[in-house]
């Protein structure tokens, strides 16, 4: 079973698919993308792939998609003890997957706006509901993300952002405008 990013997104999931409950206890170890013993708490933080070795022998297999859990997810799924979870570090590639439009002919736009707009009350209602309204008036916009603050580690990283407020637009396939201007950015959306 293959799925898209964009089947991901739009949560288009099959009826049956391969999905597993992973657990841990007090012997389980957690280590970063180098190998080096973390703790649960630093693993907790990772929001990306990982690698699991099970105290189980395990089996690869198909379950019915468990909609109806209630937080019971250890319902329907098969469920393994974790020996040891390692993190994979993302690639820019990865990364930039995630942000692009499933569209040709459309755009996506991310938005950083930095702790100086982000902490000041009256800046941020402005700068929201000048940037809300110019949005919506775009038919070319799929989607947009609108950061408070500078942004998680990644964005920082992958975008190579040097100051705020940061704006990106993307198409189908790759990051097409990177501006910290304002009046820049929304010349180029408009004439996109």
């Amino acid at each position: 079973m293959n799925m898209t990013q964009e089947d991901v997104t739009f949560f288009r999931y099959p009826e049956e698919w391969e999905a597993y409950v992973i657990k841990w206890d007090e012997n389980t170890i957690f280590l970063d993308e180098a190998g080096t013993e973390i703790t649960v708490k630093k693993f907790q933080q990772h929001d990306y792939h990982i690698k699991i070795w099970t105290n189980e022998a395990f089996k690869k297999e198909l379950s019915k998609l468990n909609t109806e859990a209630d937080g019971k997810l250890v319902e329907g799924y098969p469920v393994y003890t974790a020996q040891q979870i390692q993190l994979i570090e993302m690639k820019v590639e990865d990364y930039l997957v995630k942000q692009v439009t499933f569209q040709e002919g459309k755009i996506a736009v991310n938005v950083f706006l930095g702790e100086e707009i982000s902490k000041d009350e009256k800046l941020l209602y402005g700068f929201q509901k000048e940037f809300n309204e110019f949005i919506s008036n775009q038919s070319n916009i799929q989607s947009y993300r609108f950061s408070l603050g500078e942004g998680n580690k990644r964005d920082v990283q992958f975008l190579e952002i040097e100051e705020y407020p940061a704006f990106f637009v993307f198409d189908h396939e790759k990051l097409i405008f990177k501006t910290y201007e304002q009046e820049k950015f929304i010349e180029f959306i408009e004439n996109y």
